[in-house]
């Protein structure tokens, strides 16, 4: 229990820490003289962020057991000897 509460904690850290770096990493938010700009671009990163977030959730939950991990049947062919 100990493990995943590690897990997640540190799954807040990163996505925290990227969905902040874009916004503190350019020079446009604090250059601009519009307030709005501000609101819209951080809008921009959030948005987009938020993209990345759940495709990263749905490979992680859905598509790589599913896909990845699936155990598959071997079933044995029988070869046909002409």
């Amino acid at each position: 229990m100990k493990a995943k509460k590690l897990t997640i904690a540190i799954h807040i850290l990163v996505w925290l820490l990227l969905l902040v770096i874009p916004y503190i990493s350019t020079d446009q938010v604090f250059s601009s003289l519009d307030p709005a700009s501000d609101v819209k671009y951080l809008l921009l990163c959030f948005s987009l962020s938020s993209v990345l977030l759940a495709a990263f959730y749905i490979n992680h939950f859905f598509l790589i057991p599913k896909f990845l991990f699936a155990k598959k049947g071997v079933t044995k062919q029988k070869q046909v000897r002409r």
